[in-house]
């Protein structure tokens, strides 16, 4: 979940558009992960939104994931991010911006990094040949699992400790020469994946946790291939080991009750909700007159230590 901001970034860097465009997409999440998150911090949970918007004009964009909201021009590299809440905003480059949220995030104690070092992170992406019309969109489909094995521990079931298994629908070529907002979404596709692998920010934070870059990078680099528009991502997680854990605790003490070891512990489905190339004010790409500018710094140290607050 601490990957919501980068990922907002790269949602946000484009360029050589000539229309504009609205993409939404709606999400739901189930399962005893989720009730876990919220009840550990309502802050948190917010990171996976019930609604994120997109949208587009010329080498503008603005984006909505979760209780973060972010304007970008690819015209100048200028990333600017709002808080709503208190009614600040900051304006940054790409390279300050990566930075500020490194600096800002607490360094893993050494035991977590000797932990995390012993995990075995296995990766398959493949394509399963479906096809689904999603919101008027023929989609093919690609599947992702990702399998994380650690050393075996007492009273612990054998196999992966964690498997997340990913289904992501993309518009088909035919399906994206078909629509003019398509079309231009594929080219926000290529600017965003160009300020990808140009941009060394993105890496140092996947770089926090150890080995995960090795092993996500195809897969990431995969999805962001030209082209790629996604109409939708289903994730199961299952994590057999904490079941177990579960399991062992007094009756009645487990936070989220008994789970299944063989069933998902978190279901999230993504799902556009609306496409349209309808005429986008310029007001929206622009800080509200009342909101107050802040350093980079001190804005992303005040939006984390919101996500760190308490449930009440």
């Amino acid at each position: 979940m601490r990957h919501a901001l980068p990922i907002l970034f790269l949602a946000s860097l484009a360029s050589g558009l000539h229309a504009d465009v609205t993409v939404r997409y709606r999400t739901e999440m189930k399962g005893s992960l989720q009730a876990m998150m919220q009840q550990a911090s309502p802050q948190v949970s917010s990171l996976m939104p019930q609604e994120t918007k997109l949208l587009i004009k010329g080498s503008k964009s603005y984006n909505q994931f979760g209780g973060t909201f972010a304007i970008s021009d690819s015209s100048t590299k200028e990333f600017i991010v709002l808080d709503q809440v208190n009614k600040k905003y900051a304006v940054t480059t790409p390279e300050e911006y990566f930075r500020s949220i490194k600096t800002e995030m607490p360094a893993m104690p050494p035991m977590v990094t000797q932990m995390l070092a012993t995990l075995q992170t296995k990766v398959d992406s493949k394509l399963t040949g479906q096809t689904e019309t999603i919101k008027g969109i023929e989609s093919a489909e690609r599947e992702i699992t990702i399998s994380v094995e650690g050393p075996a521990m007492p009273n612990m079931p054998p196999g992966p400790m964690i498997r997340l298994v990913i289904h992501i629908w993309s518009a088909t070529p035919a399906a994206i020469e078909k629509s003019a907002a398509l079309r231009e979404l594929v080219a926000f596709n290529q600017n965003a994946a160009a300020g990808l692998s140009s941009n060394a920010g993105m890496k140092q934070l996947f770089d926090m946790v150890p080995g995960i870059t090795d092993k996500l990078g195809p897969v990431l680099q995969e999805m962001s291939k030209p082209g790629n528009v996604m109409t939708r991502v289903h994730c199961e997680m299952f994590m057999p080991a904490l079941a177990a854990m579960m399991k062992q605790m007094p009756a009645g003490s487990s936070p989220v009750g008994e789970i299944d070891p063989k069933g998902s512990l978190m279901n999230v489905n993504v799902e556009i909700a609306e496409l349209s190339t309808d005429a986008i004010p310029d007001s929206q790409f622009q800080p509200p007159a009342e909101y107050q500018k802040q350093p980079i710094d001190e804005f992303m140290k005040a939006y984390l230590a919101r996500l760190k607050a308490p449930a009440k």
